[in-house]
Order: structure tokens, then C-alpha cells, then sequence
């Protein structure tokens, strides 16, 4: 998974933390097998160990990898040793763990993790999420398995097969406008992508007719600077500015909060 993804952000340019389906890899380990074959000897290890783990393929931890895979093909590029800049990930990885430990532990006892997790005493999305998959390991065990999913098991075999046919395509037309990362990468959120996706290839094709590939490299500098500011504005001076305007701001710099 880290690998395509980290490819499908190289080649579309996405440097977005919300581009997969969230919550999918633990469902589609139910949806497809059933809760009966994952009960051996009728025992409820596996469901609770699934339901305790929700968060590691739920939130942005499957995603971590990618940000190594992209720091090692960038000390590649500027022929940095591998085996040192791979202990400088570890230590970067061990203290960004141990400061968000004590700083999510602390606030958390001052607060309370529910009023952090959504703003009101009954948590937010987060702990609802992780009620539900309780409360399905509740139903289980009270003698009611979950049976096959295959409505949504239907769903994900027919984008297997589209993505598969759009690689074909692709393939034996070089130059077709499909691209199966382009249906790959907004399917959780294509609402919110579209748009940008639109410009990006306008920009591009308008850069390639005008000036050829000589202009799109002089101009690439511009574009990683639009991407950078981006990530600046909205992950530094609107946290600062929304800390001090209410929560009715905070949602004005997530597109997703609309939907």
C-alpha cells in the first residue's frame, strides 16, 4: 500500500493526508471473509484484536510509510548515504513519538479525550467510529455472526476490474486522457479533488503548448511553491488564526467538512 500510494502521490502531484479510503482495510477483511472464519475454534481473539488495532487503518498511520519512501528517494536523488539518513528517520520517528505521547497524554487529562476528539463530552467521529466496531464485536458475541458483505464486496471487485481496464487502455494507448491513478485517487474524495485536478492538467497542457517541455521544467519551481504554501497556510497561519475565531472557522479550511 505505501508503495502505490506513494507512487500514485508522486505522479499526480498530491500531497494530501486524506487521498484512501479510510477504515476499508479492516473492513474489507470482514466484508470478504464473514466473521465466522475469523473466529477459530469459536473464539473472539481475532474480532477484539481487529477492533482494539481500528486505529492504526483508520487514521493517517497508513500513510506514514510514504513520508519514508519519499525521504529516501530524495536523499537518492542528492546522493545522500542511505544507511545514515536511515537512522535519521528512526530518531526523527522516535522523537516525534515520544513528544506526541506526552503532549496528547497531558492534554488529554486536562481536558478530557472526548472534548478533544470532537468538541462535545460524547467525543467526535473517532470515537464513534470506534464504538461502532465494538458495538459489532457486541453483536457477534451475543450469538448473531456477521455474514459476507457482498454488496460491498460487488463495489470493490468492480473498481478492481475498472482499474484494471483503464490500465489496459492506458497501455495500449499511451496517450489516452483515462488514467487509472486518476481513478484510483478520487475515489474516497474526488468531491474535493476534481477541481484541482482540473486546473493542474489545464495549467499543463496550456505550459506544453506554449512553451514545450523547456517552460513546464522552468516553471515546475512555481507549482511545488503553490503546493508549499498551501500546506504552510492551512497547516500553520490558519491553525494560529482559527485558535483565536471560534470553531465555525476551523471548518472553512477543510473542504471535507462539507460533505
Amino acid at each position: 500500500f505505501a508503495t502505490i500510494f506513494t507512487r500514485g502521490r508522486a505522479e499526480t502531484g498530491v500531497a494530501s493526508l486524506a487521498s484512501f479510503p479510510y477504515w476499508q482495510a479492516s473492513r474489507q477483511l470482514k466484508s470478504f471473509l464473514g466473521s465466522q472464519p475469523l473466529m477459530v475454534n469459536g473464539r473472539m481473539t481475532n474480532l477484539v484484536m481487529l477492533g482494539s488495532l481500528i486505529f492504526l487503518h483508520f487514521g493517517l498511520y497508513p500513510e506514514g510509510m510514504t513520508y519514508q519512501i519519499e525521504t529516501l528517494k530524495m536523499g537518492e536523488e542528492t546522493r545522500l548515504k542511505t544507511s545514515n539518513l536511515k537512522w535519521v528517520i528512526l530518531g526523527a520517528m522516535l522523537v516525534g513519538i515520544l513528544v506526541h505521547l506526552h503532549t496528547f497524554m497531558t492534554m488529554s487529562y486536562e481536558w478530557g479525550f472526548n472534548t478533544l476528539a470532537g468538541g462535545t463530552t460524547e467525543g467526535g467521529y473517532g470515537v464513534a467510529i470506534s464504538r461502532a466496531e465494538w458495538d459489532e464485536i457486541a453483536t457477534v458475541a451475543n450469538g448473531r455472526p456477521a455474514p459476507p458483505n457482498w454488496a460491498r464486496n460487488g463495489y470493490t471487485i468492480g473498481a478492481a476490474l475498472f482499474t484494471l481496464l483503464l490500465v489496459a487502455v492506458r497501455l495500449r494507448f499511451p496517450r489516452s486522457p483515462f488514467h487509472p491513478l486518476g481513478f484510483v485517487m478520487t475515489t474516497s474524495y474526488g468531491y474535493a479533488y476534481w477541481g484541482p485536478y482540473f486546473v493542474a492538467w489545464l495549467a499543463k497542457a496550456i505550459i506544453l503548448r506554449v512553451g514545450g517541455v523547456r517552460l513546464y521544467h522552468q516553471l515546475t519551481p512555481m507549482f511545488v511553491g503553490l503546493v508549499l504554501g498551501q500546506i504552510f497556510a492551512l497547516g500553520v497561519v490558519w491553525q494560529i488564526f482559527a485558535a483565536f475565531c471560534g470553531d465555525e472557522w476551523k471548518r472553512l479550511a477543510d473542504p471535507l467538512s462539507y460533505f
